[in-house]
């Protein structure tokens, strides 16, 4: 019995190409989905590390900010001890006080006080050959307003009138409007003497 091969040679020729071209189609199409799939999987991936970064540097930034503040705080606090501390123990500041206070006249009021230390040196003392520190001056300079000059002038003639302060000198004046009102800019120094004050109680 010999088979036979009754399907013709272009039919299945032709067939053969229809079922090559459905597993290219298939094929392609499932590369294509593998690449979008892909795709969408690397674009999450990429926006995700990205949102945490963005997450990362705000806490960052947070951190540094708040540093930031603490410092600015811990500088104040310790520029408040310092100037405490500056003030602690030095009874010519007391005594200053003190005085600005007897001597208050209305009509005159302060803009900024300093406080100036500086050492006075003896020079009489020939046998050697670098001057000693024979004390330490403290001298108050005052910058304020009056009303006039009459104000001032009392002022400081009743400043110069309590025990502890010498040498009262004052160094300029000048005119400015205060609510459109002229009133004097003066600038004054005074020698705070601690030994006097303390004889004289």
């Amino acid at each position: 019995m010999v088979d036979m091969n009754l399907i013709p040679d272009d039919y299945q020729q032709e067939h053969l190409i229809k079922k090559a071209l459905i597993y290219f189609t298939v094929a392609c199409t499932v590369v294509l989905l593998c690449l979008i799939s892909g795709k969408a999987f690397f674009s999450y991936f990429i926006w995700r590390d990205t949102a945490d970064l963005a997450h990362k540097e705000q806490i960052l930034q947070t951190k540094k900010a708040s540093a930031a503040e603490s410092l600015r705080k811990k500088q104040i606090a310790e520029q408040k001890i310092a100037t405490l501390n500056a003030l602690r123990g030095h009874e010519h500041v007391s005594i200053f006080l003190s005085a600005i206070d007897q001597a208050h006249t209305d009509g005159v009021w302060f803009k900024r006080i300093n406080y100036v230390h500086q050492h006075v040196y003896d020079t009489a003392i020939a046998t050697t050959s670098e001057s000693t520190v024979s004390g330490t001056l403290h001298r108050a300079v005052v910058m304020g307003h009056a009303l006039n000059h009459s104000m001032l002038a009392t002022f400081m003639r009743q400043l110069n009138t309590i025990e502890g302060m010498t040498d009262l000198h004052l160094v300029n004046t000048g005119a400015s409007l205060y609510a459109n009102t002229p009133i004097v800019d003066f600038n004054l120094s005074v020698n705070i003497n601690e030994t006097n004050q303390r004889q004289s109680i």
